[in-house]
């Protein structure tokens, strides 16, 4: 019997991949784990296994089509054995345990009762989350995923849109008024023009929504990192056999994750119902890559080493610039940080990772005057900028947070 290669689950945010292209020819004999297919999420580029050997037959499937998980794309078996196409995640076949099952007997959808397959679809996770968000019952939404049976994230503001004004607009309504003022000057010449899509889309959408659904404040804190200077110099000796000298970066969100643990109100999340306070401390850690802005996680960074930490985050940075970082490697984090010092850049303000509560955004490190036990002399000084959510958080306890996070900095000798 013929075996079905379909798109495999990549993290349980992700609902449809685009095709990069297939790595073999139809009619080629390929060998059990040999990669077929390169397909690409929001984030990163995947390659697809053979899970059989014998004779691939591919579907009418080609570079740049954007399919479903679980599709099946190709079949694997003998020369005479035809495509077969379908979804693993449809009635009848192995549905993946991540979907709701939702009751649609009062679902006015001719499509289902068309098709005769009972009265019962799936519903996305992100379809799920969303609806909860807004308050949406999904018996109400209409599936247009998997031939009618699968409820996605798009049926939901799809429903919300056709819904009767109440005074105030949903999400995607206010993400389309952002960019209308890009119409106003249409007329002028355009050098070039790239879709709206892929990662530079995902970052237009949750920046978008961060600004506008957090009450942002922002707290700017001068550090004296000349001792953090010098225990990094200190340390070159030592890390010889790490394969790597530990940075800035490691050190700051090193103290910063020691000091979460102590400030719980930091780490924690907005939800419609309550304010939850996470139990791991999951630092993200803002890179810069050619396919645009990624935060890979660190997950239990406080219970790491310094030695741990780096090599953790190294490895992330590698597979999120060169591509081929997994999804789950960019999910649950509990607090952010971005670092544009290298850039000379003395503060910002940058935007929460929703759904967390803040991120630190870390300055430029160089020598300043600066009063040091009573003398004016050169000092090692950067600038942190917290913003916070207010919703979650006061003033005074994010104060709080950054003192203890500069107490660390100014004596690493005490915990380094």
């Amino acid at each position: 019997m013929a075996a079905k290669l379909f798109v495999p689950k990549l993290g349980q945010t992700v609902e449809e991949v685009r095709i990069i292209g297939w790595l073999v020819e139809d009619g080629d004999l390929v060998e059990l784990g040999q990669e077929v297919l390169e397909v690409e999420t929001d984030k990163a580029i995947f390659p697809v296994e053979a899970m059989a050997k014998g004779i691939i037959h591919i579907g009418p499937f080609e570079g740049g089509d954007v399919v479903p998980v679980l599709e099946v794309v190709a079949v694997i078996g003998k020369t005479d054995d035809g495509f077969v196409g379908g979804n693993m995640g449809e009635v009848g076949e192995d549905a993946p345990e991540a979907d709701a099952v939702v009751e649609t007997k009062s679902m006015e959808s001719p499509t289902v009762v068309a098709q005769g397959r009972g009265e019962q679809v799936f519903a996305s996770p992100r379809a799920r989350r969303t609806a909860a968000a807004h308050g949406v019952d999904l018996a109400q939404v209409e599936p247009t995923g998997y031939d009618g049976l699968r409820i996605a994230e798009r049926d939901v503001f799809a429903w919300m849109e056709k819904q009767p004004k109440t005074g105030s607009l949903t999400r995607q309504e206010i993400l389309s008024l952002l960019v209308k003022a890009g119409e106003v000057v249409s007329n002028l010449p355009v050098r070039e023009r790239k879709p709206l899509s892929g990662v530079r889309g995902l970052i237009a959408e949750r920046m978008a929504e961060s600004a506008l659904l957090t009450a942002r404040v922002t707290m700017f804190m001068d550090v004296d990192v000349t001792h953090l200077v010098k225990a990094r110099e200190g340390m070159k000796g030592e890390s010889e056999g790490w394969g790597f000298t530990p940075g800035y970066n490691d050190m700051i969100a090193l103290a910063v994750a020691r000091v979460l643990g102590e400030h719980p109100h930091m780490n924690a999340r907005l939800t419609p119902e309550a304010i939850e306070y996470m139990e791991p401390v999951n630092i993200g850690m803002a890179v810069d890559t050619e396919r645009g802005l990624m935060v890979p996680v660190i997950r239990d960074a406080d219970k790491k080493t310094l030695r741990e930490f780096g090599e953790t985050f190294r490895a992330l940075v590698e597979q999120a610039r060169s591509g081929r970082i997994s999804p789950e490697d960019l999910s649950g984090g509990t607090f952010t940080i971005t670092n544009l010092g290298m850039y000379d850049i003395k503060a910002f303000t940058p935007v929460i990772n929703l759904p967390e509560t803040a991120i630190l955004g870390v300055g430029m490190l160089a020598q300043r005057p600066a009063a040091y036990q009573g003398e004016l002399s050169l000092r090692y000084m950067t600038t942190l900028s917290l913003v916070f959510d207010h919703r979650v958080v006061d003033g005074a306890p994010a104060a709080r947070f950054m003192q203890a996070v500069k107490r660390l900095l100014e004596a690493p000798e005490e915990w380094l």
